[in-house]
This record gives structure tokens, sequence and C-alpha cells, in this order.
């Protein structure tokens, strides 16, 4: 008798472990999430070049016009922000022909800067218009092909991150997919080694002893999509992060009222041409 309840007991827990099993199964196979870890640098990094191979053949692909987009969310280190840009620029055979860059404050909206390249020339419109000091970086300036090359956001973040490496702790990179889409994010540390004035590589001299920056790509286009970064403070707890999300979008041509941005901005670079002409 003792024999049958024990085996009625067993086989009555093993059916709940089961169905519960099966529960949580089913629930993870309704999110769809897949996900695979790199903590090895030099194949991270090699990753990075891929994106920025898959980036150059998705703009080729396509010529005309493509809006890039840049906007700071609330909250992160006191004091710091970043700034939001609206970023439109015509591709012709690989080569940027014309660029219009707009910078304005995270906070009020306010325009700060905004830059223009045409007819070979390339000018910063904003300081220019207000007067007062003016220097040489503003004015209207030929353009170099290294300007007009593509040098798409993956290329920098991985720059920094190999001008970084002697100071960098860890590195660690995802990939994930969940319902078709695909995401590629690398996670960086550094510290300052013993060095504390570390201002050079965005750390506050003394005030933090490392950063924490976290990148995501779109596997599909290589385009970054967030970027974030939060200073390591002296008790390694992390303070809150800043984040600025990002998309890239191919558009074809410009939009009206963008038309209209981009001819008064043509017509500025012409006027401050002849204004500055040496």
């Amino acid at each position: 008798m003792k024999k049958n309840q024990i085996l009625f007991i067993v086989t009555a827990s093993l059916l709940i472990l089961a169905s519960l099993f099966l529960k949580v199964q089913a629930q993870t196979e309704g999110i769809q999430w897949k996900s695979t870890l790199t903590t090895e640098q030099s194949m991270i990094k090699l990753k990075m070049d891929n994106l920025i191979m898959l980036n150059d053949y998705w703009t080729s692909e396509q010529d005309g016009w493509y809006h890039e987009t840049k906007t700071s969310q609330p909250g992160g280190p006191s004091g710091f922000h970043f700034s939001n840009q609206d970023h439109w620029f015509e591709i012709r055979d690989g080569k940027v022909i014309n660029d219009l860059l707009i910078i304005s404050d995270a906070d009020q909206g306010d325009e700060a800067q905004r830059w223009i390249i045409a007819d070979g020339m390339r000018a910063e419109l904003t300081m220019l218009k207000r007067g007062g000091d003016v220097y040489d970086y503003m004015k209207p300036t030929p353009v170099g092909t290294l300007i007009t090359a593509m040098f798409p956001q993956v290329a920098a973040d991985l720059e920094e991150i190999k001008l970084r490496e002697p100071f960098i702790d860890s590195m660690l990179m995802t990939e994930t997919s969940e319902e078709g889409a695909s995401r590629i994010h690398v996670r960086v540390v550094h510290s300052h080694h013993g060095m504390p004035n570390m201002s050079a590589h965005g750390l506050p001299p003394g005030r933090n002893v490392g950063m924490v920056s976290r990148y995501t790509y779109d596997a599909a286009t290589g385009n970054r999509m967030e970027y974030s970064f939060a200073y390591l403070n002296h008790d390694l707890t992390a303070e809150a992060a800043h984040v600025s999300v990002e998309e890239t979008v191919f558009v074809g041509e410009l939009p009206a009222e963008i038309q209209l941005v981009w001819e008064e901005s043509l017509a500025d670079l012409e006027k401050f041409i002849v204004e500055y002409a040496e």
C-alpha cells in the first residue's frame, strides 16, 4: 500500500513538473527570442568590420537621399546630454554629394549648428548667420575626398574602440533575433587604469573610474540604432545611462518642407562663399 502511495505521489509530481515545463516552453517559444554571445574582442571587432562593409553595400544599392536621426532620451549624467541631430545626405556612386546636418539642443530644441555640403563646398551656417566671432572651421571650405566618402557610424564606433583599447577591461557582443528582426549589441567597459585624467577618453577627471558604452546595430543594414553610456563610480556602481535612439532610412527625394530648408541653406552658402572669398 505504501509503495502504491509513493508511486502515485511521484507520478503526480512528475506530471505537475511536466505541465509547468510545457507552459514555460510555450511562453518562451511564443517570444521567439534567439541570442548568441561572443566575448572574444578580436571576433567582436571583426563583426563590426563586417557591419561596415554591409552598410557600404546597403548605401551603394540605392542612389538618392537618406535621412538619419539621433534623438537624445531623458535622463543620464547630470550636466551632460547628447544633442539631437537631423541629418539629410544624398549619395551618388558611393559618394556623398549633398549633405545637410542640423544639430539642436535636446532640452530647448534650439538650433545650435547647421552644416552643409554642396557643390564641393562645406560650411557651418548657424554661427555664420549669428555673426560675432567667426572661426576658420565655420567658413566655406572646399571638401576633400575624405569628407565625401561614406563613413558610417559603426566605423566611427570601431575607431573609438581601437583608440581606447589599452583601457578596455571587457567587451561583450550578442546577436539577437526577435520576430524576424536581427540586432547586434556590443558592450564595452573601460577604466582609467591608474590614470585619473582620462577626459580625452570620455571620463571626467577624478569623478569616475570607468565607463560602460553600449551600441546596437541593425544586422540587415549595419546602421546604428542606439547608443548609450554610463559612468562607473568609485564604488563600481553605474550612474544613469544616457541614451541616443537613432534611425537611418532611404527616402529617395527630399520631402517638400525639407526641400525648402535645403534651398534656403544653399542660398546662405552662396552668400558666405562671396563674403569670405579670399
